[in-house]
Protein backbone atom coordinates (compact mmCIF):
# COMPACT_ATOMS: atom_id res chain seq x y z
CA UNK A 1 0.00 0.00 0.00
CA UNK A 2 2.87 2.31 0.76
CA UNK A 3 4.54 1.41 -2.33
CA UNK A 4 1.67 2.04 -4.30
CA UNK A 5 0.48 5.47 -2.94
CA UNK A 6 4.76 6.63 -3.37
CA UNK A 7 4.44 5.15 -6.90
CA UNK A 8 1.05 6.76 -7.78
CA UNK A 9 2.61 10.30 -6.53
CA UNK A 10 5.66 9.87 -7.88
CA UNK A 11 5.09 8.60 -11.72
CA UNK A 12 1.76 10.06 -12.09
CA UNK A 13 3.22 11.44 -15.86
CA UNK A 14 3.64 7.97 -16.14
CA UNK A 15 0.46 6.35 -16.12
CA UNK A 16 -1.58 5.84 -19.00
CA UNK A 17 -4.83 7.95 -19.03
CA UNK A 18 -6.67 5.19 -20.71
CA UNK A 19 -6.23 2.58 -18.47
CA UNK A 20 -7.57 3.75 -15.50
CA UNK A 21 -6.87 1.29 -11.95
CA UNK A 22 -8.79 2.16 -8.90
CA UNK A 23 -5.88 2.42 -6.53
CA UNK A 24 -8.59 3.18 -3.88
CA UNK A 25 -10.82 0.19 -4.36
CA UNK A 26 -7.53 -2.10 -4.71
CA UNK A 27 -6.12 -0.07 -1.62
CA UNK A 28 -9.61 -0.91 0.75
CA UNK A 29 -9.14 -4.46 -0.18
CA UNK A 30 -5.44 -4.92 0.88
CA UNK A 31 -6.65 -3.25 4.13
CA UNK A 32 -9.12 -5.81 4.88
CA UNK A 33 -6.53 -8.24 4.03
CA UNK A 34 -3.80 -6.63 6.65
CA UNK A 35 -6.45 -6.48 8.99
CA UNK A 36 -6.75 -9.73 9.31
CA UNK A 37 -3.07 -10.68 9.01
CA UNK A 38 -2.29 -8.25 11.66
CA UNK A 39 -5.39 -9.65 14.04
CA UNK A 40 -3.71 -13.25 13.41
CA UNK A 41 -0.04 -11.65 14.12
CA UNK A 42 -1.21 -10.51 17.32
CA UNK A 43 -2.81 -13.54 18.72
CA UNK A 44 0.22 -15.58 17.75
CA UNK A 45 2.26 -12.82 19.79
CA UNK A 46 -0.04 -13.19 22.81
CA UNK A 47 -0.14 -17.42 22.46
CA UNK A 48 3.69 -17.54 22.36
CA UNK A 49 3.68 -15.05 25.52
CA UNK A 50 1.47 -17.07 27.19
CA UNK A 51 3.18 -20.30 26.14
CA UNK A 52 6.76 -19.21 27.38
CA UNK A 53 5.01 -18.95 31.20
CA UNK A 54 6.73 -15.79 31.74
CA UNK A 55 4.31 -12.94 32.55
CA UNK A 56 6.24 -11.86 35.31
CA UNK A 57 8.66 -9.88 32.92
CA UNK A 58 6.08 -7.56 31.46
CA UNK A 59 6.07 -6.00 34.59
CA UNK A 60 9.76 -4.51 33.53
CA UNK A 61 10.84 -2.14 31.10
CA UNK A 62 11.65 -4.46 28.64
CA UNK A 63 7.51 -5.80 29.48
CA UNK A 64 6.32 -2.54 28.77
CA UNK A 65 8.29 -2.42 25.40
CA UNK A 66 6.87 -5.45 24.12
CA UNK A 67 3.17 -4.39 25.44
CA UNK A 68 3.71 -1.00 23.15
CA UNK A 69 5.33 -3.00 20.59
CA UNK A 70 2.19 -5.39 20.22
CA UNK A 71 -0.71 -2.44 21.28
CA UNK A 72 1.09 0.11 18.84
CA UNK A 73 2.21 -1.30 16.16
CA UNK A 74 0.20 -4.62 15.77
CA UNK A 75 -3.64 -3.97 17.56
CA UNK A 76 -3.90 -0.56 16.82
CA UNK A 77 -2.91 -0.09 13.31
CA UNK A 78 -5.38 -3.86 12.91
CA UNK A 79 -8.24 -2.04 14.49
CA UNK A 80 -8.02 1.26 11.73
CA UNK A 81 -7.11 -0.97 8.65
CA UNK A 82 -10.78 -2.47 9.77
CA UNK A 83 -12.54 0.58 10.57
CA UNK A 84 -10.72 2.23 7.28
CA UNK A 85 -11.78 -0.35 4.85
CA UNK A 86 -15.20 -0.58 6.51
CA UNK A 87 -16.12 3.10 6.41
CA UNK A 88 -14.20 3.71 2.96
CA UNK A 89 -11.45 6.06 3.93
CA UNK A 90 -8.64 5.31 2.33
CA UNK A 91 -6.27 8.47 2.89
CA UNK A 92 -6.37 6.73 6.69
CA UNK A 93 -5.57 3.43 5.02
CA UNK A 94 -2.48 4.92 3.83
CA UNK A 95 -1.58 6.70 7.01
CA UNK A 96 -1.92 3.43 8.97
CA UNK A 97 -0.14 1.29 5.98
CA UNK A 98 2.93 3.87 6.73
CA UNK A 99 2.67 3.49 10.70
CA UNK A 100 2.87 -0.35 9.98
CA UNK A 101 5.87 -0.10 8.01
CA UNK A 102 7.16 1.42 10.71
CA UNK A 103 6.18 -0.82 13.24
CA UNK A 104 8.25 -3.25 11.30
CA UNK A 105 10.93 -1.74 11.55
CA UNK A 106 10.91 -1.38 15.25
CA UNK A 107 9.66 -5.15 15.75
CA UNK A 108 13.43 -5.65 13.81
CA UNK A 109 15.62 -3.39 15.75
CA UNK A 110 13.83 -4.70 18.94
CA UNK A 111 14.84 -8.49 17.58
CA UNK A 112 18.23 -7.86 16.44
CA UNK A 113 19.85 -4.64 19.24
CA UNK A 114 16.83 -4.87 21.84
CA UNK A 115 16.24 -8.77 22.51
CA UNK A 116 19.58 -10.17 21.55
CA UNK A 117 21.79 -8.10 23.60
CA UNK A 118 19.94 -7.54 26.77
CA UNK A 119 21.78 -9.76 28.81
CA UNK A 120 25.13 -8.32 27.53
CA UNK A 121 27.34 -6.65 29.93
CA UNK A 122 27.98 -4.22 27.06
CA UNK A 123 25.29 -2.94 24.53
CA UNK A 124 25.18 -3.22 21.12
CA UNK A 125 25.02 0.08 18.59
CA UNK A 126 25.18 -0.37 14.98
CA UNK A 127 28.40 1.34 13.17
CA UNK A 128 28.54 4.35 11.22
CA UNK A 129 29.73 1.56 8.47
CA UNK A 130 26.82 -0.42 9.23
CA UNK A 131 23.80 2.62 8.78
CA UNK A 132 25.43 3.73 5.96
CA UNK A 133 25.48 0.36 4.38
CA UNK A 134 21.77 0.02 5.08
CA UNK A 135 21.05 3.41 3.33
CA UNK A 136 23.14 2.42 0.83
CA UNK A 137 21.37 -0.95 -0.05
CA UNK A 138 17.72 0.76 0.09
CA UNK A 139 18.86 3.78 -2.13
CA UNK A 140 20.02 1.34 -4.92
CA UNK A 141 16.55 -0.46 -4.79
CA UNK A 142 14.70 2.67 -4.84
CA UNK A 143 16.72 3.94 -7.81
CA UNK A 144 16.20 0.63 -9.49
CA UNK A 145 12.74 0.47 -9.57
CA UNK A 146 12.88 4.63 -10.75
CA UNK A 147 15.19 3.35 -13.75
CA UNK A 148 13.27 0.63 -14.47
CA UNK A 149 9.63 2.43 -14.71
CA UNK A 150 11.35 5.31 -16.61
CA UNK A 151 12.74 3.41 -19.21
CA UNK A 152 10.12 0.27 -19.57
CA UNK A 153 6.55 0.21 -19.93
CA UNK A 154 5.90 -0.79 -16.37
CA UNK A 155 2.79 1.66 -15.83
CA UNK A 156 2.16 2.77 -19.39
CA UNK A 157 1.70 0.51 -22.96
CA UNK A 158 4.71 0.39 -25.57
CA UNK A 159 3.42 2.26 -28.31
CA UNK A 160 4.63 -1.09 -30.49
CA UNK A 161 2.95 -3.19 -28.59
CA UNK A 162 -0.75 -1.80 -27.77
CA UNK A 163 -2.85 -4.70 -26.77
CA UNK A 164 -0.09 -6.36 -24.28
CA UNK A 165 -1.09 -4.74 -21.25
Amino acid sequence: MVESSLSHRAFRDQLDPDKHVDLDGITLGLARGAAIVLFAYFFLRLQGLLDSGRLDLLATGYGAWFLFEILGFILVPALLFGWAARTHRTAVVRGVAAWTVLGIVVNRLNISVVAMNWSRPVAYYPSWMEVVISLTIVTIGILTFRWIVNRMPVLRSHPAYPDAH
